[in-house]
């Protein structure tokens, strides 16, 4: 079920991670709505938000985002500057779905 966009991140603890090392920006990276995209952004703007926190599986918010194909989400998550922390798996993955596929059509 897609988020719905009606409950407040602002008393929300940004970085808590669930017992599968997921934070809040880790579930929202599943779902492409507008309304998660709309949180992904405001989350992004929180100052004490942590991008580069990994899952135990290893994963960022941007891994996956990637690995579900949703290219909006994942470039919110790039333009924040705090971001730093991609692997080559995820970022090959990046370059060849949604930059060297679409200029080849």
């Amino acid at each position: 079920m897609p988020f719905d966009g009606s409950c407040s991140i602002i008393n929300l603890e940004k970085n808590h991670q669930n017992i599968d090392g997921n934070t809040f920006g880790h579930i929202l990276a599943l779902d492409d709505s507008v309304a998660a995209l709309k949180v992904v952004e405001q989350l992004t703007k929180k100052k004490n938000y942590i991008p580069n926190i990994k899952n135990n599986k290893g994963e960022t918010v941007l891994d996956r985002a990637i690995n579900s194909n949703y290219v909006f989400t994942a470039f919110k998550i790039l333009e924040d500057k705090r971001f730093n922390s991609i692997d080559v798996v995820s970022f090959k993955k990046l370059c060849l779905c949604f930059i060297i596929a679409p200029a080849s059509h």
